[in-house]
């Protein structure tokens, strides 16, 4: 079977769906990656506001990744951190005191 530029459109949406679901992470209202869903966001290093929410699920097929936890909105005086989240993986954030915002940082070390 030749592969053309038929195969190639059809298979187009598909990469691009796979490649959207690659290194991103979102924040959840419930302990469980339940309740109110927020942004979904990359996990590229950047810091992400985590103010009402108590879970992280990570969405990469092939990569593991760290999130590093911060007590202020402004990701310093971290407080935790959570390594080898992999896709799909649900981390109920509980650090013992507040939580403000996060980085997903890919690779599995922070």
């Amino acid at each position: 079977m030749c592969f053309n530029a038929i195969h190639a459109a059809a298979l187009l949406p598909i990469v691009a769906q796979l490649a959207a679901a690659t290194g991103q992470v979102v924040a959840w209202a419930g302990n469980t990656c339940d309740g109110n869903e927020g942004k979904v966001e990359g996990c590229d290093g950047g810091c992400i506001n985590f103010v009402g929410r108590h879970s992280i699920q990570t969405f990469d097929p092939v990569n593991p990744h760290c999130v590093s936890v911060y007590e202020n909105q402004d990701c310093n005086s971290e407080v935790g951190v959570y390594l080898n989240q992999y896709l799909g993986s649900c981390q109920n954030v509980n650090t013992g005191t507040g939580v403000g915002s996060f980085i997903c940082h890919p690779g599995n070390t922070c």
